[in-house]
């Protein structure tokens, strides 16, 4: 993480940086002697793209919206004739994509790159890409639109501070009307970096995303910004880490991390990486007096919001704590997280399963690695197909091209799991008392 916000720091400084990872990929206990579930076993299959930009750390929305998947990234440059490293504008702080699916709806659509295209650096050694498209070319302003008293997106403050309002988790879509608008909620964090506005316990912004059916494929849900800070300062940033909609009660329940992206550029910073649980009904989302809150020391819900100190509301998901994805495999009855391996800077992915949201959450797999580039912002798109046992991924891959500049990339992967010891697993699992 050192050396990624040295060179965010230093790009800024040339109005063209991307974002560096979350601290969430970088300060994490480490997990040893893992035992039990099978690795899985991972296929390359594409480079994600959209040849306009050049955008780091992509997620998407946990349902297919109009037949299609729906991107949303972090820090996103305007590229002049699909070249890197000539651009148009400054950073914006996100932006927003849609790709296509096949005719059957249960595979991404992916073509042989473009000979004629851009990004050659990006798409090298890639025979295929899934195209992302739609929104406005060139940007003016990030897809997250920002409350009045923050900064502007591409390190406008002082001492090129900034506010970040970045997607780390899914967008996760809570209805589907009958004539197809489509609901959505999205919960960054409220980060605050640089100059004298670094916050190392910043809250959760809470956004809603409405898509209204349209003739034009081009065009972008709306944004909404129900709250700067949701869940407050000093709080578990719920649903920033990830979330998942049970089938069981049909509640959404939300993890979130502790949160110190700039801690080494603090004297004597104070870590706490830790998770926190709450849950809501779906048709309270914009009501913070819905939602519960789990504390697993008593293996009790309650409306009284913990502070990311009070040690009894700390959960473990087999002590993975990089970025990932919940979802709920229906033909394995199970939750599982997918994510990134600890202390390491390459893409090691492994995972966890538990039979409800609380847990307990089984030991990480082994970790299999799908690239040895500085990677980070593993997301899982399990709306893309049809068998939750083959699972879409992607990630940020950050490397140097030929001519010595930083580049980023967003390979697509997908994960077969093994499991054979999953029984053996979940009865070796503690019962919650």
């Amino acid at each position: 993480m050192f050396a990624s916000q040295l060179a965010t720091a230093a790009l800024f400084g040339a109005t063209c940086a991307l974002a560096a990872p979350l601290n969430s990929q970088d300060e994490r206990s480490t997990v040893s002697d893992l035992v039990g579930l099978s690795p899985v076993t991972p296929t390359q299959l594409a480079i994600t793209i959209d040849p306009n930009f050049q955008r780091d750390s992509c997620i998407t929305a946990t349902k297919l919206i109009d037949g299609r998947v729906f991107w949303i990234c972090r820090d996103t440059l305007n590229l002049q004739n699909e070249t890197l490293n000539e651009y148009i504008g400054f950073i914006e702080s996100s932006s927003a994509s849609w790709s296509n699916q096949t005719a059957a709806g249960n595979a991404p659509v992916l073509t042989p790159v473009p000979a004629s295209q851009g990004q050659k650096p990006v798409t090298s050694g890639f025979s295929q890409q899934l195209t992302q498209y739609g929104g406005p070319f060139p940007l003016t302003t990030p897809y997250l639109y920002y409350a009045p008293d923050q900064y502007p997106p591409g390190g406008a403050g002082p001492d090129f501070s900034r506010y970040e309002e970045w997607p780390d988790a899914p967008l996760y879509i809570t209805d589907v009307a009958s004539d197809g608008t489509t609901t959505g909620y999205l919960f960054p964090t409220a980060a605050a970096n640089g100059g004298n506005i670094t916050d190392e316990f910043p809250g959760t912004t809470l956004y809603k995303i409405t898509y209204t059916p349209t003739s034009n494929l081009s065009t972008l849900p709306t944004v909404e910004m129900i709250a700067e800070h949701f869940f407050p300062r000093y709080g578990f940033n719920y649903g920033a880490f990830g979330g998942v909609i049970s089938p069981t009660d049909n509640m959404l329940y939300l993890w979130g991390e502790t949160y110190a992206f700039y801690g080494l550029f603090v004297q004597n910073p104070v870590y706490n990486v830790s998770l926190g649980l709450a849950r809501v009904a779906l048709d309270s989302i914009e009501n913070i007096d819905a939602y519960e809150y789990y504390y697993p020391a008593t293996n009790t819900w309650n409306e009284t919001q913990p502070n990311i100190y009070n040690k009894a509301a700390n959960v473990t998901v087999g002590y993975i704590t990089g970025q990932g994805t919940f979802f709920y495999n229906e033909k394995e009855s199970v939750y599982v997280f997918v994510g990134q391996n600890q202390n390491e800077t390459n893409m090691e992915v492994t995972y966890s399963v538990a039979q409800q949201p609380e847990g307990p959450w089984s030991l990480a797999a082994p970790p299999v690695t799908l690239s040895n580039d500085f990677s980070y912002s593993l997301a899982a798109h399990p709306e893309m197909g049809d068998d939750p046992n083959n699972l879409y991924v992607s990630f940020t891959a950050n490397f140097d091209d030929s001519t010595g500049k930083n580049q980023y990339k967003q390979p697509l992967y997908q994960l077969q799991f093994d499991w054979t010891n999953l029984d053996g697993v979940l009865q070796s699992l503690p019962k919650l008392t």
